[in-house]
Parts: structure tokens; C-alpha cells; sequence
């Protein structure tokens, strides 16, 4: 075996020493990782010092309002062998309703149309029905026998003790169906407007008593929500019976009642 020349023995001393550096590196630079680590670690497990405590309070404002304006619906459905028929006869009858509803003191702009149809109306063929249809038809079979037309005008009264009057005498002109009939607040920002006065009085009320028991001060409002309700009152379809064969006016039971106006705030207060 050849001796080890200077220039190797050299060369062998200088990778070990590069080896030994790069160990080094190497452990100092795990070391500051597991330390960088292990401080965030820490840091996340501490409570920052800038989280902001606060208390949150909800409560509902209640307001009762007497109403003053009736929403009812009056529809008018007639039936007829062509679909020209139907429409024609029945624009005459929703006609002559407008007529009346416009003579009562209704205006023009509290009268709308809200649904307006064209149905075919079927029938099934028994024995001996259908016969006049050509080509014949079998026992069973459905076949077309005409249409029926549908309008619905929606009518605001604003006029409540004409009510019964009113209703009873649409009927009377050609209203085949009265229904829901509903009572509201035509201005209900006045009464929202209150009811959310006071919950917010009795928010801040509440909120002032659990900081004082809790032995700290409130300071700024950082969240605020609210929610509203402000229902119709009212008969529904209490009033589809109507029949102005039986039916007068002053026998049409209307109670008008109040409504009950809520808003319910949600406030949050940061502590001091």
C-alpha cells in the first residue's frame, strides 16, 4: 500500500472539518426552530393582551297600536264553455265590483289586482255523458267541457266601519269568494320606531347592572342587531261564507283590535 502524500492527508483533514461545520449548522439551526416553536406554543396558550371583553344583551320593545287600515280580497270566478267566454263574462263582473268598491269611497290606488287565471276545466265521461263530443268518447275518459276565469282584487279600507258594508255588497255585485281579511297600521315606522326606543333603554339598563355586579365599567357599543315583527291581525277566511242571499251588512261581525308591534335589539358593549 502507497504512503499518504502531504497533499491528502490534508485534503482528509479539511472535509472532516467542513463535515463538523455543517453539523454545527445544522444543530443550531433545529435548535432555533424547536425554540421558535415552542414559543408559539406558548404564546398562543397566553391570553393576548389586546383581546377586548365585552357583554352582550338582548330585549324586545312591545308597542300596541290600534289599527287602522283592513286589507281584504275579493274574487271573482266565472265559468263559461270558451275560453273568450269566460274572460268576457268575468271582466263584466269585475267591472261592475270596481263599480261599487269606487262608489263606497274607495279610491283607485287601494284597489289592485293580484291574481288573475284561465283554467280548462275536465270532466270524466260517465255512461251516456259526453255523447254531443265527437268523435265519441268512452266511459272514463276526460274530456274539455269549458274554462274557468278567475280575478282577485286586493281592496284597502280605510274606512273600518264600512266593513261589513262593503264586503257584504261586492258579494252582491259579483264577488264569489271574500277572504283575508287582515287589519294593519298603514305608518308603522312610528310604532317601530318606539318599540325599538324601548329595548334599547331596557338593554342598556340591563347591561349597566351586570357590569356593576361584575365590578367593571361598559364602554362602547362594537355589534348591534335587530329584528322586527309586525303581524297583520285579522279573520283569514272567516268571511268566505258570505252569501248575499242570507247575509245584510250589520250582521258581518268585524272586531278590529290592536296590533302588537316588537323589536328586539341585540347590543354588544365592550367592558373597560
Amino acid at each position: 500500500m502507497a504512503p499518504l502524500t502531504e497533499q491528502t492527508k490534508q485534503y482528509g483533514v479539511l472535509s472532516k472539518a467542513i463535515m463538523l461545520v455543517f453539523a454545527i449548522f445544522l444543530f443550531v439551526v433545529t435548535f432555533y426552530f424547536l425554540v421558535a416553536i415552542n414559543a408559539k406554543i406558548k404564546e398562543t396558550q397566553r391570553p393576548s393582551k389586546e383581546t377586548t371583553t365585552t357583554v352582550s344583551v338582548s330585549k324586545t320593545g312591545t308597542v300596541y297600536v290600534q289599527a287602522d287600515l283592513a286589507v281584504v280580497d275579493l274574487t271573482v270566478t266565472t265559468e263559461a264553455k270558451s275560453a273568450d267566454g269566460a274572460l268576457t263574462q268575468n271582466r263584466a263582473k269585475a267591472s261592475k265590483v270596481l263599480e261599487f268598491l269606487k262608489a263606497q269611497g274607495v279610491q283607485e290606488k287601494d284597489i289592485k289586482t293580484i291574481n288573475y287565471n284561465l283554467y280548462p276545466r275536465y270532466e270524466y265521461s260517465k255512461a251516456g255523458a259526453g255523447a254531443e263530443i265527437y268523435p265519441p268518447i268512452s266511459d272514463g275518459q276526460r274530456y274539455l267541457v269549458g274554462y274557468d276565469a278567475t280575478e282577485t282584487i286586493e281592496v284597502k279600507i280605510r274606512e273600518l266601519d264600512k266593513i261589513g258594508a262593503i264586503t257584504q255588497g261586492a258579494v252582491t255585485a259579483g264577488v264569489t269568494d271574500v277572504g283575508s281579511l287582515n287589519f294593519t297600521v298603514e305608518s308603522e315606522d312610528a310604532a317601530k320606531n318606539q318599540a325599538r326606543s324601548q329595548a334599547i333603554v331596557n338593554a342598556r339598563a340591563e347591561a349597566e347592572m351586570i357590569a356593576s355586579g361584575l365590578g367593571v365599567q361598559l364602554g362602547q357599543i362594537v355589534g348591534y342587531t335587530e329584528s322586527n315583527n309586525f303581524p297583520y291581525y285579522g279573520m283569514g277566511g272567516a268571511m268566505k261564507s258570505l252569501d248575499s242571499s242570507v247575509a245584510t251588512p250589520s250582521a258581518v261581525p268585524v272586531a278590529v283590535g290592536e296590533n302588537k308591534v316588537e323589536v328586539t335589539v341585540n347590543i354588544t358593549y365592550e367592558i373597560k
